[in-house]
């Protein structure tokens, strides 16, 4: 079943029944309840609850699952302003520092005395902030704050639809937040909160105050003082924001759900919180897709990496925004298969407005919904977005290599300025680092989507590997084909290094047990020299011993090493062809080929039918049907694969197939109807004016001959 996101108002009861019959009309399974909360003094009024009240009902008559949304707007964090409004220790926190004799941004309190010319500052930010609703952020570090957000923006509804819980209700959404949102904080800074110093004393075993100059310098010290805080501001995000949602979620029999702020490692950084260990406390983690393109890849990988490791049922997606009105099906469609081949199967189409009066028709399209004339047609799309999704959440999954996520690394380089023009201001969207430091990020990023690229492009598959989880969960296993890292419910036989500069004390530990074993261990990129941030002769010992690869190389070399699952020949390349392969309780395979090109001519494809199976079945998603595509040969098949599609094939040991196309036509939607041909000729009639929106309006004032700029 595939959740919509529906954007609501407080509307009379009848509008909110057509609304939920064209949500089921379209072809989708759920409706998201979109909480515009409001700054009134009770923060929650009855109007919206009675609003959400008739629109659970319609969707419990119709057999269709309501989602809750867990934020006014987004990130999430401050339910709608009643957080930071209940007490003023919840607002949003910031450390930072100047050059002695510098003022600082007002709301900035000292925090003890100036050290090597630096005095540092803590921050709490005012009310008033126009991105947050006149009021400001909250601290999401803080377990009190994160509570008082949790009452109101969940238990709110569990006092009043309790019934419903675990069945109409199936699970609240949450949205892009993170330890630290640049906006209108004081430049340079890092995210603070009053249990930080306590909190770091546990994980490191030290004071951090005496120290916490060295953020700011590159002394001896420094780099280790960066890793360490990094890590301590994550763990606290993860306990006190994530941790305390999934339980309260579990508790109360829905999913918790939604994405964060993903992105490169530079975006995660500034975000001051690694982002994979939260998906272990999500029942269905999820990621966000922008724009018109398929190039972003390492933020799926991280997110299926963990749904891997911690055998979640599937992996969410919020899809399609910011690509404009004007994206087609074949657009969507294309889109789609790339993200499939990354792991998710289930949709969240962003974004369906109930009417797109007034600033709506521009907040980030495209509108999915009854506005679009096309609307009559979208079940033909999700029908078969749904059969594939829920395909590829059977079985279990298959991984080759796991690849050490660098994010730690990140963090070490994360030197932050303190030279400003406006060192008093409040901005927005400033790179808080020094120059060099963004270098040195922006390369461990080049190197580690070099990796990840590589791997994908060879159709090898692997998950990325967070140290932190490692360091909770990891093992290394000696097992009947030979040595594994296991992490969860996941076993590699093989570990990739991209670029990085330094390692955690237990993925030491765990690398070094792996390499004794006899398990290989290959290097590509810069290699790290450093252990918790400072130098370590072991980890350079072990290095020396292990391979060393280009990302070209990459692929020959794990070839040699660890035989793959999937191999492919054609004569034209295949490097945008991306593979998935799950193994059924049956002891049938699932693959699924995607091809990301856009445009394109016909790529011939040879699967090498290796595992001793003896028939291979085409699932179409948009029939439902099952055919048998086995070739004369009995070790390979030949393929068609298409520009902007993919290919489901299930692999069988036995010669007859086993009716799944049918189990999964079952679970996803029923077969699709057919569509009428479309007409020779076209007649066309404009019905309307047309319209021109203008993002900035300017006129000259012809007095004092200057020009003036208005934002619409």
């Amino acid at each position: 079943a595939i959740p919509f996101w529906s954007w609501n108002e407080t509307m009379e009861a009848a509008e909110i029944r057509r609304q939920i019959a064209a949500i089921q009309a379209g072809g989708w399974a759920g409706a998201f309840l979109h909480a515009r909360i409001g700054l009134r003094t009770e923060y929650l009024g009855e109007d919206w609850f009675a609003a959400c009240g008739v629109a659970i009902d319609e969707c419990r008559k119709r057999g269709l699952q309501v989602w809750l949304y867990d934020e006014e707007g987004w990130p999430s964090g401050i339910s709608g302003g009643s957080v930071p409004l209940a007490d003023p220790a919840f607002r949003h926190k910031a450390l930072f520092a100047r050059p002695v004799g510098v003022a600082p941004p007002t709301d900035s309190v000292a925090l003890g005395s100036p050290k090597d010319g630096l005095q540092l500052w803590h921050w709490t930010a005012p009310l008033g902030s126009w991105r947050f609703n006149g009021v400001c952020f909250a601290d999401l570090l803080s377990q009190t704050a994160m509570a008082r957000f949790c009452e109101d923006a969940y238990a709110s509804y569990h006092r009043r639809f309790a019934a419903d819980y675990g069945a109409t209700i199936a699970a609240e959404f949450l949205d892009e937040p993170s330890a630290m949102v640049s906006v209108l904080v004081p430049a340079g800074s890092v995210a603070w909160t009053p249990e930080l110093p306590a909190a770091f004393t546990r994980q490191h075993g030290y004071d951090p105050l005496p120290c916490l100059h060295l953020l700011f310098t590159d002394r001896p010290g420094s780099t280790r003082l960066r890793l360490h805080l990094a890590q301590t501001i994550s763990h606290l995000f993860e306990v006190n924001f994530t941790r305390q949602l999934g339980r309260w979620c579990e508790a109360h029999g829905i999913a918790l759900t939604g994405h964060f702020m993903e992105g490169s490692l530079f975006v995660q950084q500034v975000g001051n919180n690694r982002v994979m260990p939260n998906y272990r406390h999500q029942a269905i983690p999820g990621i966000d897709h922008l724009y018109l393109q398929v190039s972003e890849v390492i933020t799926a990988k991280q997110c299926h990496a963990v749904v891997n490791q911690y055998a979640k049922p599937q992996m969410l997606c919020e899809t399609f925004g910011v690509a404009g009105q004007h994206l087609t099906f074949a657009e969507r469609w294309w889109m789609a298969m790339h993200l499939l081949s990354l792991g998710v199967t289930r949709f969240v189409p962003h974004l369906a407005l109930y009417t797109m009066a007034g600033c709506r028709k521009r907040d980030f399209p495209p509108n999915l919904f009854v506005q679009q004339p096309w609307w009559p047609l979208n079940e033909a799309i999700e029908t078969p977005l749904a059969r594939l999704g829920a395909a590829l959440s059977q079985g279990r999954p298959r991984a080759e290599a796991l690849v050490l996520h660098p994010q730690d690394s990140a963090a070490a380089a994360w030197h932050l300025r303190t030279d400003w023009d406006e060192p008093a201001a409040l901005v927005t969207c400033v790179d808080p680092v020094t120059p060099e430091a963004k270098n040195r990020i922006t390369e461990l990023d080049r190197q580690f989507s070099a990796v990840v690229g590589a791997l994908q492009s060879a159709q090898r598959l692997a998950d990325l590997g967070d140290e932190g989880l490692l360091a909770d969960d990891g093992s290394v296993v000696v097992t009947a084909g030979g040595p594994v890292l296991r992490l969860g419910a996941m076993d590699y036989p093989a570990v990739i290094l991209p670029g990085m500069i330094t390692v955690g004390p237990a993925t030491l530990r765990l690398l070094t047990e792996f390499h004794d074993s006899g398990g290989p261990i290959i290097c590509v990129g810069d290699l790290p020299t450093l252990v918790d941030g400072e130098p370590s002769p072991p980890l350079d010992a072990l290095l020396a011993t292990s391979y060393r690869a280009t990302p070209d190389g990459l692929p020959a070399l794990l070839a040699r090493l660890i035989p793959p699952l999937v191999r492919l020949d054609a004569t034209l390349s295949i490097d945008e062809v991306y593979v998935l392969v799950r193994d059924l309780d049956d002891g049938g395979r699932l693959v699924f080929l995607a091809d990301r090109r856009r445009i394109g001519p016909v790529t011939k494809i040879t699967l090498h039918l290796e595992g001793g199976f003896r028939s291979a079945w085409c699932l179409d998603p948009h029939t439902g049907s099952e055919t048998c595509v086995t070739s004369d040969s009995a070790d390979r098949l030949s393929l068609d694969v298409h520009p902007a599609d993919g290919i489901l094939l299930r692999l069988d040991p036995g010669a007859a197939g086993l009716g799944f196309s049918a189990a999964i036509s079952h679970s996803a939607a029923t077969a699709r109807q057919s569509e009428p041909s479309p007409p020779a000729t076209w007649a066309v009639e404009r019905l309307d004016d047309n319209a021109l929106t203008l993002d900035l309006a300017c006129w000259r004032d012809v007095v004092e001959r200057r020009v003036v700029g208005w934002q619409v």
